[in-house]
């Protein structure tokens, strides 16, 4: 690919040659960015030189937090690279390579798919890979959290049925939008609240979650409280629903993407 190639998206069966790696796979942005404009990190400049270099000699990478490929020295231009080439698979990799490609995941599924140019098709394939994603590096925290609010976003933009999914934990302050969207939708049916549904509530609505972790067996907390639940409120609460609509949007991981209102419900 040579100089001045527009930016664009590089499908999944799609290969590209960059900086002399062979890469298949695609689910990347791929192209240089003009000057001046808003630009994000993700994007891949073919153009900017990046050195051979074994993954593991990339230690120390200096793009922990908020990766841009555009910033990067040109040995971890490299590495990235090849992680990329070598399927995204490496789990000693650094995570900030990770991180920079699940960006252009966000970017290519909320942004683009938005404007209705992602077909279906290609949006399942994003959400089976940071699935995977995330099993691979199922130890990397940061990774964790913001694959689980990205599927937690996909299941309020896409749910048929206000059942609560397996990755809701309720002693885990993540995509909390959600659990207010079940919430609502629960309210807005005039259903009374079971008693795990009103402990997800109680437990996100701390401003410190992670200390109710900490100090107490969760299960057992569940199993107190339900008692505690029943003794004040019988078969359940029943909330009345407020004339307010309720408005859900998403922050993305991506720092690219911090100004967008992505707004997933409302």
């Amino acid at each position: 690919m040579g100089s001045g190639a527009r930016p664009r998206w590089v499908p999944a069966r799609e290969f590209v040659r960059i900086q002399g790696h062979a890469i298949a796979g695609g689910l990347f942005y791929l192209g240089r960015q003009g000057r001046g404009e808003f630009t994000d990190g993700c994007y891949i400049d073919p153009d900017l030189p990046a050195r051979r270099r074994r993954l593991w000699e990339s230690e120390g990478c200096p793009i922990y937090w908020a990766p841009r490929y555009d910033s990067m020295a040109r040995q971890y231009r490299g590495a990235y690279l090849a992680w990329l080439a070598g399927g995204r698979c490496d789990p000693k990799v650094d995570i900030g390579y990770v991180l920079l490609f699940f960006h252009g995941l966000e970017r290519r599924f909320f942004i683009d798919g938005q404007k209705g140019i992602v077909p279906l098709e290609e949006k399942v394939l994003i959400i089976r890979e940071v699935k995977r994603l995330m099993r691979v590096y199922k130890q990397k925290y940061l990774l964790e959290d913001y694959g689980t609010d990205f599927l937690a976003a996909v299941w309020a933009l896409h749910h048929q049925k206000p059942v609560i999914p397996k990755y809701i934990d309720p002693v885990r302050n993540v995509y909390t939008g959600l659990f207010r969207l079940i919430l609502g939708e629960h309210v807005a049916a005039k259903k009374r609240l079971p008693p795990r549904m009103a402990y997800q509530w109680t437990v996100l609505a701390t401003e410190k979650p992670y200390k109710i972790d900490k100090y107490f067996h969760h299960e057992k907390m569940q199993e107190l409280f339900a008692i505690r639940y029943a003794q004040s409120f019988g078969e359940g609460l029943l909330v009345k629903p407020n004339k307010k609509r309720l408005e859900l949007l998403y922050s993305p991981a991506n720092p690219s993407l911090r100004e967008e209102r992505i707004r997933l419900h409302g």
